[in-house]
This record gives structure tokens, C-alpha cells and sequence, in this order.
């Protein structure tokens, strides 16, 4: 877990569907959480 601000970041998701999904990524992390 991140105990760092949060930022939302749009990003393109290489898939069946290329849509800009929101992700919430760490600050000081490369890990994304995707929300729908």
C-alpha cells in the first residue's frame, strides 16, 4: 500500500478494447489500481 497522496491518471490499456480507463497511481510507485 501507497501512504502517499493518490493521483488519477488516464491511461491506454493495450486490450480487446483501447479505452482511457482512470487508474489511481502512487506517488513514489509504479503500482495502479484500475477502476472501473
Amino acid at each position: 500500500l501507497c501512504s502517499v497522496r493518490w493521483l488519477l491518471c488516464a491511461v491506454h490499456v493495450d486490450g480487446f478494447q483501447r479505452e482511457r480507463q482512470v487508474v489511481v497511481c502512487c506517488w513514489l510507485s509504479h503500482s495502479c489500481l484500475r477502476l472501473l
